[in-house]
């Protein structure tokens, strides 16, 4: 059995030792890590709509150590080998800690951890520190973990949602801690199905003062962007420019309050001027919450300055992509006003919507791009078609491919579709509530 293979008979497997006892009948898209799930299914390895996939299911610490040692037949040694006080607690639910000890242990990344450091004592010290510099809530670790856990961060298999990151290790391991940790050890050979980049956690090697440096025209223009790091996360962002060995900026980047993650920095021309814009980009994450922004600096040469300006993209990223081959990037990304309340996951549905930056301004013009509006209703369309009848997330798929129809000019064939596709039993509301829905975003529905 072939790694690939094994992880889809592991995760089918998943329902052998569940806590309640029962499966689920759809993807609970509440959680993030459903994205490995549904990679699964985009190589051909995973029929959602016949393999269930909820994320909150629990499991024993004998039905974890069964699914893993099928996983890992070749593994070098066996997963749960007990506590340090000799007691195995086979019916125990398995905690987070526990879990990614096992996988560390099992897969033999502690004992090259500790080979590494040529003794016990030196590992241990180093381990400590590593975790130490990597979760805010390293205090609340069991001594047994510490080296295991340090081994599983030097391999990417930790992720963690919060930020600063924290490994709550005291909670259950849920189906998607557990799915997600598989994904990362497989990525060198499924690198699509690993979680994304700003969840993994990183040992903290990183860390203190990092200088970033950018140019364009020979060095004629330079760009300097400085902050300070630990782990993934940025603080104290400063950004300096320089042109033909003058000074223009000098300044503390205005961030919001909160940790700053996933940094970019670069020079591009966005405006045709021939003249780069500076561009940074982050995503800040203020007492619990997540926003992504992006400051452009654009020189105005009669004024001898820089202006700024600044753009929310919510939690919704976007790409910079130059869309129709003109050489000047657009902003492809989507409807923000679509966003749910209090949803903290990163698989949203929602209508595309495509900027340009054109002399300090930004204007959309997302029906400029048929092809990318075609292209988002597709995946809508057929995101839809997996799911079942009454499946929760139904009105935000459905509401965000009408959304796409309407842009394109095809809002009464699609809604004819709609009513004729749907399956749920509540009718009249649901489409009552749709259209509502629409024409209070200026869909004309």
């Amino acid at each position: 059995m072939n790694r690939s293979t094994a992880i889809l008979t592991t995760l089918l497997a998943m329902g052998i030792a569940l806590a309640n006892g029962s499966p689920a009948r759809a993807i609970d898209s509440r959680y993030w890590q459903q994205q490995c799930a549904i990679g699964l299914a985009e190589n051909g390895l995973w029929e959602i709509e016949t393999i269930p996939f909820r994320g909150s299911d629990r499991f024993t610490r004998a039905g974890f150590a069964a699914i893993v040692s099928e996983v890992f037949p070749d593994a070098p040694s066996e997963f749960l080998a007990g506590y340090p006080d000799g007691e195995s607690r086979p019916n125990q639910i398995i905690s987070r800690v526990d879990a990614i000890v096992a996988i560390a242990n099992g897969l033999g990344y502690t004992e090259a951890y500790i080979d590494a450091d040529n003794s016990d004592r030196a590992a241990i010290v180093d381990a400590r520190n590593a975790v130490d510099d990597a979760f805010a809530d390293s205090d609340r670790l069991p001594d047994y973990a510490i080296i295991p856990l340090a081994a599983a961060l030097e391999n990417e298999i930790v992720v963690s949602e919060s930020s600063p990151p924290q490994l709550n290790p005291d909670r259950d391991a849920t189906r998607a801690d557990i799915a997600a940790i598989f994904c990362q050890v497989f990525q060198e050979d499924l690198p699509e199905l690993a979680a994304p980049s700003q969840y993994v956690v990183e040992t903290g090697t990183l860390r203190g003062l990092q200088v970033e440096e950018r140019n364009a025209f020979g060095g004629a223009i330079q760009a300097v962007l400085s902050y300070n790091k630990r782990n993934y996360t940025y603080q104290d962002l400063r950004l300096q420019a320089v042109r033909q060995g003058q000074e223009f900026i000098d300044t503390v980047l205005p961030s919001p309050s909160g940790t700053n993650r996933d940094l970019e920095f670069y020079l591009t021309d966005l405006d045709g001027d021939r003249d780069p814009e500076i561009i940074v980009d982050w995503r800040s994450q203020p007492e619990g919450e997540c926003c992504s922004n992006t400051l452009v600096y654009r020189y105005l040469n009669q004024q001898q300055r820089y202006d700024i300006r600044e753009l929310n993209w919510d939690r919704v990223p976007y790409e910079l992509r130059d869309l129709d081959g003109d050489g000047l990037p657009e902003f492809d990304s989507f409807d923000r006003s679509f966003i749910p309340d209090n949803i903290s996951t990163t698989q949203m549905f929602l209508p595309k919507r495509i900027w340009q930056y054109r002399q300090g301004q930004v204007f959309e013009t997302t029906r400029r791009f048929p092809e990318r509006v075609r292209q988002n209703a597709d995946r809508l369309w057929q995101e839809y078609q997996r799911r079942s009848c009454n499946d929760p997330e139904i009105p935000a798929i459905l509401a965000a491919y009408l959304a796409d129809r309407h842009t394109l000019g095809q809002a009464a064939t699609a809604w004819r579709q709609v009513q004729e596709a749907y399956c749920g039993d509540d009718r009249d509301r649901f489409f009552s509530d749709l259209g509502q829905q629409l024409r209070s975003r200026g869909y004309r529905y």
